[in-house]
Order: structure tokens, then C-alpha cells, then sequence
């Protein structure tokens, strides 16, 4: 299912749907800075509950977890560099 949010004949939200055995969604595309590239993806289910691309480069940069860690990829290697836990605020710097 695609939705243009901003009207200007381009899809910017792509929804993700299962159909089999039930319809379900899985999740969705967004396209922030109107590229027509998707720069955040969420997910319905599991723990990772959306993933980002904040600079805009077409790499993830930015994973959000429902259990309220966040991870950031601050070098840009594709790999989490720190970690925050929302729910006590402390960010360990990972490995």
C-alpha cells in the first residue's frame, strides 16, 4: 500500500502487509527527505521497532527497540557504536 503524505504525486510511505493465513502489517517505509529512497523502516513485530537513516547516506545509522534501548551508529561503519536505555537514560559505549 503506498500513501503520498505530502500530496506531491510521489509515494513517500510504503506499508508493508503479510496476507497469508490473515492480513497482517509488518511494518513501513518512509521517505523523510522526499528522495524516493525510504530513510526510516518500522517493524510490527519482535523487539526492533524502527530503524533510521539520519544523514541521509542510504545506510542505517539509528536502530529503536520496544524495550526502550536505541542504538547509534556514530562512525558510520554500519555497526552500533553506542547504546542508550530510555527507560534509565545511562549510554554505555558498546565494544
Amino acid at each position: 500500500l503506498l500513501y503520498d503524505s505530502n500530496r506531491d504525486g510521489r509515494p513517500d510511505t510504503w506499508f508493508i502487509w503479510q496476507r497469508y493465513p490473515e492480513w497482517k502489517e509488518l511494518g513501513a517505509r518512509l521517505d523523510k527527505n522526499r528522495d524516493g529512497r525510504p530513510d526510516v523502516w518500522t517493524h510490527c513485530d519482535g523487539d526492533l521497532y524502527a530503524e533510521y537513516d539520519k544523514n541521509y547516506d542510504g545506510r542505517i545509522d539509528k536502530w529503536v527497540y520496544k524495550s526502550g534501548v536505541r542504538k547509534l551508529d556514530t562512525d558510520g561503519d554500519g555497526k552500533a557504536d553506542e547504546e542508550q536505555d530510555v527507560r534509565t537514560n545511562q549510554t554505555p559505549r558498546l565494544p
